[in-house]
């Protein structure tokens, strides 16, 4: 009787929320799951690693994929992020010929980006590796994830418009679950038939995922959308719209990894594997605050552009209830079993607990504080945007800067939630000012 009233009572609350929050608690149930095999996925190859190859093992195969995001979202350039609202628009106003003219164009800018910076990189690594990191085992790893650099951005642009189709779960799933899905099962092979894990064959297994990403995303997207012939070039009306979403995506990606990054030439490699864990769980909490966003910018797009900004407030305050509850939840899970939950990566990993502990408080801040930021982006105040998330990432990396040398990884993650906690501040107050719309709900 009691499981039968429970069901119903949640059944009528779904029932009751308007029909854009419907399709966003939907969608976003769809793209959790999706999202949840990818995160366990995630979990055990960090597993497997950390007991393979140690914390300095692991510390270097993150540290050398950290490198690359970075790289790799400042030659996006914040087009993936344009692109997605544009095509949200056009895909509202059925207009295929728009489709094609922002799909190509943005093509046309990203590859040649792309190689120029792969060029570079590839003559700047032992630099990097030997005298900014000073860890020569991150050299090799990083040159056999380069190779896959440039497929990766053409699968950062594919999943933005499949995303626009609103495709959200299945943009999550060609776009990064079944790339972690291919490294756990070619390490899972390797257990098997009993050979050994190394930094190199590891590197090989994340770049080989990354190719059948490049792969799968290419064939979905060309079977969703079949492209007119003689596309328009609209170069310059996307650089215009993506240069501001430059400064908000780089700063954003630049501010979830500096501690790492920092952590690896200030401190020690170790240091960024035993803190890479700890963030890794952490940045759980915010699961669905990432899921729903990629669900709702499409949403906010088609709705700012009729005015209809009291459909946004309650879709977005109804998405912040279950956000809360799933934050608070997972801060306290933490608190109580963080020592047990890192102890599967060995014992070694469970001197993690404290900065997992202030690292998931600082997601839990975020994720209260709603879907602030896709908000402005998609109701045309990504410049504000791009100026708090700049200066906090200054702030960010002043902090790591000072803290770093004589608290290790603690202080990475004490400057990490400093600076995630007043930037969801004054995105927040931002918000309500510029759009007149509340994020956070009464309970």
């Amino acid at each position: 009787m009691s499981k039968s009233f429970n069901i119903n009572l949640f059944k009528n609350k779904i029932n009751n929320l308007d029909i854009h929050s419907k399709e966003v608690f939907i969608k976003s149930s769809a793209s959790f799951f999706v999202k949840i095999i990818a995160i366990l996925a995630t979990f055990l190859v960090s597993m497997i690693l950390g007991r393979e190859l140690g914390s300095e093992g692991l510390g270097a195969i993150n540290l050398s994929n950290k490198l690359i995001s970075v790289f790799l979202i400042f030659s996006l350039l914040g087009i993936n992020t344009s692109l997605l609202r544009e095509i949200s628009v056009s895909f509202e106003l059925k207009d295929w010929k728009r489709v094609s003219n922002f799909y190509f164009s943005s093509l046309m800018i990203v590859i040649p980006i792309g190689i120029f910076v792969v060029l570079i990189l590839f003559s700047i690594s032992p630099f990097l590796s030997l005298n900014v990191f000073k860890e020569s085992k991150i050299l090799r790893p990083f040159y056999i994830l380069l190779l896959a650099f440039i497929p990766q951005l053409i699968s950062r642009i594919n999943a933005s418009c499949i995303n626009g189709f609103r495709k959200v779960w299945q943009s999550n799933l060609v776009n990064e679950t079944l790339s972690i899905i291919i490294v756990l099962l070619l390490l899972s092979l390797s257990m098997v038939f009993n050979i050994k894990i190394d930094l190199i064959k590891v590197a090989i297994f994340y770049a080989f995922g990354r190719f059948f990403v490049f792969i799968s995303t290419s064939l979905y997207w060309g079977k969703l959308f079949k492209f007119y012939k003689k596309p328009k070039v609209v170069v310059g009306s996307i650089l215009k719209m993506s240069f501001p979403l430059l400064i908000v995506s780089s700063t954003s990606l630049i501010s979830n990894n500096a501690d790492s990054i920092m952590l690896g030439f200030l401190s020690e490699v170790k240091e960024v594997g035993l803190y890479s864990v700890a963030s890794s769980l952490a940045m759980s909490t915010s699961l669905f605050l990432i899921l729903t966003a990629s669900v709702l910018s499409p949403k906010i797009a088609s709705l700012n552009s009729i005015n209809k900004k009291d459909e946004i407030q309650t879709m977005v305050q109804s998405v912040s209830r279950f956000l809360f509850l799933i934050g608070g939840g997972s801060l306290l899970l933490f608190v109580i079993f963080g020592r047990f939950i890192l102890s599967f990566w060995g014992e070694d990993f469970i001197v993690a607990f404290w900065p997992l502990i202030i690292l998931s408080f600082g997601q839990f801040i975020n994720i209260c504080s709603g879907c602030t930021g896709v908000l402005l982006i998609m109701t045309g105040h990504e410049k504000i945007v791009g100026l708090l998330t700049s200066s906090f990432l200054l702030l960010n990396l002043i902090l790591n800067l000072l803290l770093i040398p004589y608290f290790g990884a603690i202080g990475a993650a004490f400057a990490t939630s400093i600076s995630l906690i007043l930037e969801n501040l004054l995105k927040y107050i931002y918000t309500i000012k510029k759009t007149n719309i509340n994020t956070i709900p009464s309970f």
